[in-house]
């Protein structure tokens, strides 16, 4: 496996791991959504229709990035790393929030 795959994969888990934990957070009703833009697509669609359509277009543009061969090179690997140092930020916050730890 290639290291930009292996980073595509990491992305993708780390989407997946921030929808599902916010949406605990939000059912259990002990945290808010952070992000103004997923705030306004809740109010529009919906709780699970906008984490959907959010996580949802993030790996669309990471896997077709990948396999339409535009994440290539150094430069697209620390993009996505950073993208994913971000993400891993994101889902400690939002298993502390569940834990109790905010």
């Amino acid at each position: 496996m290639d290291l930009t795959l292996l980073l595509v994969a990491v992305t993708v888990i780390l989407q997946v791991a921030d929808g599902i934990t916010t949406w605990l957070i939000i059912r259990r009703g002990v945290g808010h959504e952070s992000n103004r833009l997923v705030r306004v697509l809740m109010d529009w669609f919906g709780l699970e229709a906008a984490l959907f359509l959010v996580k949802g277009w993030v790996v669309v543009l990471v896997l077709g990035g990948y396999f339409l061969e535009l994440w290539h090179g150094q430069g697209a690997q620390v993009a996505l790393f950073v993208l994913e140092l971000f993400y891993v930020g994101v889902v400690v916050n939002n298993m502390n929030v569940l834990h109790g730890e905010d």
